[in-house]
């Protein structure tokens, strides 16, 4: 069949058929189709837009009628269309296979021809097209994916140890965090180590010891052992041994539990969309024609405003496309989207278990603006309900909460706390004020949380107003007032001044009263810092205006996160009165990528005693991960790491490991080198700098990788492709005569393919050769070849000379 192209306009008015003006439609058509009453010619006419091929349709031709094929034409243009508009087109399509593309009137589309070109492009009108969603931030996760690996773990450990002239303080300390990962189940603990010259009453303490499983389906983290689950902020939070679920929103790859706003808006013309965020330049989107949703837009907790607006051309004002305010806060959900947790087992004391506990805790977004929620918990005695409220309006943000106690002995108490805050974000210059408000009863308790404080009312407010760029003044009151009892009421003033200046210095002043029992007591502090500009180095000085003392310190902190060196050098106690203290100290830090040591000199003299104190404190911490593989060294591990191991041939060669594009995390030269920072349920892309590598030598796929990490998930990968050299080349024939702007292809032992072109003088090179025979083939002579091989120990650049290559009849 011929192959024809026709440009095809889906607007959403009725217009007639578009035509060039120096031509008539019959002449157009004559010289498209090749002229009038000629029999129907069937064609296959390709779909494009925006310059992408989306496909074929069947189409016939006859007289000045442009038939198509109506379901593949709707089949190809489906993806693109909105529910409304697909509907519209079916509700048009009939019975017969082939229908002019003139009875798609109503649905917006249109023939135009032109002789110079012709080709079957979409243009679909904005109203027409599906909504395109741009996901602020969105990383993509289709890289080389890597896989963990089914058995790994670490073992965090930071050591300290103190010695002194004072052999009482002198000790030994040890923090150990090993961490287990076998298939997605998790054994985590946390070890305390004490050594001294008076033995501790606990030199080993197991401050947890866990099992941990991950959902994702259910976005559930469930736990065994010395669990972690969340409660309402008026209820007990005891250390539990049992089992725990919570829904957390990290868990999984799903949509986020909590509010994310979308912003909908229409793109009228091609071209660049600036978003604006409370009155600032966000970034700048190249969109196409049709409607759009953006997500993920950084919103600040209060009132956030939006615009998005297209820059207009030649001139012309900018086109406005949204502008809306949105009132936000973070902790806000989805509506119809739940949050919960709970926990049962025997509450931890003295690292024994005693007395029975249940936790229930659970949140609901009720409207994009409001979340309700409710929590429970009781002992074999005690029992408490709480209930929570959060709102965001364009009155602010309020969040209230109330709670009520009983017992086994008839005892009723309550609590509750309102507190309420107004952002305006466009307007900096607008204050943000905050107030809280907290009143219990008398026989107010949390469950297994010791003794009633009484009942109180509890109350404060805040404001805050930037007064410049640099210049921040908060003023804030606070009131302590008990409803029995015979405690005083107490009542707390502070002003603050706060000046900080990008690259410069930075100032903050606090002073204020707190008056009580019939006496006004002063309080007050003032600090200063100075950046040391060139040189680095930085000078504080914090004094206490009402007490005395100051301290001064200096400090030289570094200039990269890794090896590199900081320290700082400090003095306290300006005042001599008798009993005070006067205190020198430092300090000198080293950061590295397998871990950082720091050592702590210390001088303190109290004015009066007969002898000082002098001590020294060093500190190391690191860790040692295995992923499948030899044990390695490295800095501590958040949650989960990557081994990279380098093949033989790269190793001597530094190659910087750096996630996202950004600075280097780690560094492989010689050895194996880790990435100890891969968050929970986090998609990072992590590229390796082949910057140093010789010609030959290459990275492979190892160059570019994607880690979807779990939690606490481990990954091992070898870095670095088999190749070591280059090859380079001349084909001649038998009379040394040139291959000229020959293809070919090399074919190893396993069947890996790599192309080649010669060039005017027959050379050619072919990068990323491993060690091997191959086999040399030009397509134009396909029945002929040339064997070769590469040595084991070749390095680099390999040149073959003259290779003579026969032609299958000679």
């Amino acid at each position: 069949m011929r192959r024809v192209s026709v440009l095809l306009l889906l607007i959403g008015v009725l217009l007639h058929p578009v035509v060039a003006q120096e031509a008539s439609v019959e002449d157009l058509f004559a010289e498209i189709f090749g002229g009038t009453g000629a029999a129907a010619a069937e064609l296959m006419i390709p779909v494009y837009a925006d310059n992408q091929f989306l496909g074929e349709v069947s189409g016939l031709v006859s007289s000045q009628l442009v038939q198509v094929q109506q379901r593949e034409l709707l089949a190809v243009l489906e993806p693109r269309l909105n529910d409304s508009a697909r509907e519209q087109l079916l509700n048009e399509l009939s019975d017969r296979s082939y229908v002019d593309i003139g009875e798609y009137a109503p649905a917006g589309i249109f023939l135009l021809y032109r002789p110079e070109e012709v080709r079957l492009e979409v243009d679909l009108a904005p109203e027409l097209v599906r909504e395109r969603i741009l996901r602020d931030g969105a990383v993509r996760a289709d890289l080389n994916v890597q896989e963990p690996v089914p058995l790994s773990g670490y073992l965090n450990v930071v050591g300290r140890g103190i010695l002194g002239n004072q052999q009482e303080g002198n000790l030994l300390q040890a923090e150990l965090e090993p961490v287990l990962n076998y298939q997605g189940w998790v054994l985590e603990s946390a070890i305390g180590l004490v050594a001294a010259v008076t033995p501790p009453e606990q030199p080993a303490r197991v401050r947890h010891l866990r099992l941990v499983r991950d959902l994702p389906d259910l976005r559930i983290r469930a736990e065994a052992g010395t669990v972690r689950y969340e409660r309402a902020s008026l209820l007990a939070q005891p250390e539990v041994i049992g089992l725990a679920a919570t829904r957390v929103d990290e868990v999984g790859r799903q949509e986020s539990l909590f509010r994310r706003d979308a912003v909908t808006f229409l793109v009228p013309d091609s071209g660049p969309v600036e978003v604006y965020l409370n009155n600032r330049l966000y970034r700048t989107y190249r969109l196409y024609p049709g409607p759009h949703q953006l997500e993920g837009l950084p919103l600040g907790r209060g009132t956030n405003a939006v615009e998005l607006r297209q820059p207009g051309q030649d001139g012309r004002a900018a086109t406005p496309l949204f502008s809306e305010q949105i009132y936000y806060s973070p902790a806000l959900l989805r509506p119809g989207r739940h949050l919960y947790s709970a926990a049962l087992g025997m509450q931890r004391e003295r690292d024994l278990p005693e007395g029975l506990f249940l936790n229930l805790w659970h949140r609901m977004g009720v409207f994009p603006n409001w979340t309700v929620g409710f929590s429970g918990q009781a002992s074999p005695d005690q029992w408490a309900l709480a209930a929570q409220s959060l709102s965001a309006t364009v009155l602010g943000v309020t969040r209230a909460e109330g709670a009520l106690y009983l017992d086994n002995t008839g005892a009723v108490g309550g609590a509750g706390e309102l507190s309420h805050s107004v952002s305006i974000l466009p307007a900096p210059r607008t204050p943000v004020v905050e107030g809280v408000a907290r009143i219990q009863s008398a026989e107010y308790r949390q469950v297994l949380g010791g003794f009633s404080s009484g009942s109180v009312l509890r109350t404060a407010l805040g404001v805050n107003q930037r007064v410049s760029t640099t210049l921040t003044a908060s003023l804030a009151v606070a009131n302590t007032l008990p409803l029995t009892g015979n405690f005083p009421e107490e009542t707390a003033l502070r002003f603050a001044l706060a000046y900080r200046s990008p690259g410069g210095p930075t100032a903050n002043l606090q002073v204020g009263p707190v008056l009580g029992d019939g006496q006004i007591l002063w309080r007050g502090s003032l600090f200063i810092r100075l950046a040391g500009g060139d040189n680095g180095i930085e000078t504080s000085v914090n004094y206490d205006l009402v007490q005395g003392p100051a301290t001064v310190q200096v400090s030289r902190p570094s200039d990269t996160p890794f090896r590199s060196w900081s320290w700082s050098a400090g003095y306290q106690g300006v005042d001599r009165v008798p009993g005070s203290a006067q205190i020198l100290d430092g300090s000198v830090e080293y950061s590295g990528y397998r871990g950082a040591v720091q050592a702590q000199p210390r001088y303190q003299r109290v004015i009066g005693a007969e002898e000082a104190e002098l001590s020294l404190t060093t500190q190391f911490a690191g860790a040692l991960v295995w992923a499948g593989g030899t044990p390695v060294i490295s800095r501590p591990v958040r949650n989960g790491f990557v081994v990279l191991e380098p093949r033989s041939q790269i190793a001597p060669y530094p190659i910087a490991v750096r996630p996202g594009g950004g600075a280097a995390v780690a560094i492989l030269e010689g050895r194996s080198a880790v990435y100890p920072d891969l968050p929970a349920w986090g998609i990072t892309v992590v590229t390796l700098d082949n910057s140093y590598l010789p010609e030959g030598l290459s990275l492979g796929d190892s160059a570019v990788m994607t880690f979807s990490s779990a939690y606490r998930s481990g990954y091992r990968v070898i870095v670095g492709s088999a190749a070591s050299v280059y090859i380079t080349g001349r084909l001649v024939d038998e009379d040394d005569q040139p291959f000229v702007l020959e293809a070919g292809e090399i074919v190893d032992s396993r069947g890996g393919i790599m192309p080649f072109f010669t060039n005017r003088e027959g050379r050619f090179e072919i990068a990323e050769v491993a060690p091997g025979e191959y086999r040399l083939f030009l397509y134009q002579y396909p029945d002929a070849q040339v064997v070769f091989a590469v040595p084991e120990d070749e390095l680099g650049r390999y040149d073959l000379e003259d290779v003579v290559f026969l032609r299958a009849e000679e």
